[in-house]
């Protein structure tokens, strides 16, 4: 992590999600969000944007992720044999 790098509180990050605070918490409690726990005791929790950026990236879904032959319409190129073609 960089010196400039920001850090946010579990409540700017739920805002910044848009979850609800305890869905922030569980996701930070399952550590699938990557935190810092910063003081005394248990410690207030810190995450960097950058891990909620990355956090964001590892779950993006979506056409865009797919390697481009699965979209090719030629993929298939073997005709189809219950499908008749009239002349």
């Amino acid at each position: 992590m960089t010196t400039d790098q920001k850090l946010m509180t579990v409540k700017e990050v739920s805002h910044f999600l848009r979850l609800s605070l305890p869905e922030t918490y569980r996701l930070v409690n399952s550590k699938a969000l990557t935190h810092f726990r910063v003081g005394p005791g248990r410690g207030a929790i810190r995450i960097a944007e950058q891990d909620v950026m990355a956090f964001l990236e590892n779950r993006r879904q979506g056409r865009d992720m797919l390697p481009r032959e699965v979209f090719s319409p030629h993929r298939n190129s073997k005709p189809l044999k219950h499908i008749q073609v009239k002349k």
